[in-house]
């Protein structure tokens, strides 16, 4: 899949964006959320792996702008953030994330996310 890794620390998202195409994906990185929008339109991402916690725009205001530009479904956002309470869950939800994946995540939990959100999309095909 075209996976877009939205990550503002340099290590975090080149260390994701290794794993991601060892497992066969094709990583694209944007460490700045001014380039978010520019990124999905130019590279058309199948999921948005998300951080949170970016600098001068969060996250949630990044995905409350694609959901209004692109749509509810496409691309697929899974937000990866160290706030993992219920409040966080609620407004990652109600930001437009489908996903809430608590930093560190573990590995496997991504993959088997990943090969569902696979399925799914083609399935929808």
């Amino acid at each position: 899949m075209r996976i877009l890794v939205v990550e503002d620390d340099e290590d975090v998202a080149s260390s994701l964006a290794m794993l991601l195409d060892l497992w066969g994906h094709n990583a694209k990185v944007v460490r700045e959320a001014a380039a978010v929008i520019n990124a999905v339109q130019s590279y058309r991402p199948q999921v948005v792996l998300m951080d949170i916690g970016l600098p001068r725009i969060s996250g949630y205001e990044l995905a409350e702008q694609m959901r209004e530009q692109y749509g509810v479904r496409d691309p697929v956002l899974v937000a990866m953030t160290g706030y993992g309470d219920d409040e966080h869950r609620r407004q990652s939800e109600a930001s437009g994330f489908q996903h809430h994946l608590v930093k560190p995540v573990d590995p496997d939990v991504l993959q088997a996310l990943l090969l569902r959100l696979k399925a799914e999309i083609e399935r929808q095909r």
